[in-house]
């Protein structure tokens, strides 16, 4: 993965975004970091619409406090997707 120069700080959830390079399908993914803040890496080369889904879905996983569920990773993107 490569990571863009350009990145910025979401002070509301102590998140570093980052833009970075990913292969078709995948838009973003989101890290807990050490010392408690987290990471979101959103796919620079999809649409401003594809691109602003993807950071509300990673919030979505800080707000959901979702890095400390006992759920697997399946099942909690089930429920950010609403499938069951």
């Amino acid at each position: 993965m490569k990571i863009k120069d350009c990145h910025w700080y979401d002070e509301e959830h102590n998140l570093n975004v980052f833009y970075a390079d990913f292969p078709e399908g995948v838009d973003e993914f989101v890290t807990c970091n050490e010392d408690g803040s987290y990471s979101a890496f959103i796919a620079w080369n999809r649409c401003r619409e594809t691109m602003e889904k993807a950071y509300r879905h990673a919030v979505g996983h800080i707000e959901h406090d979702d890095f400390c569920s006992d759920l697997s990773v399946q099942q909690i993107e089930c429920e950010r997707h609403g499938i069951k």
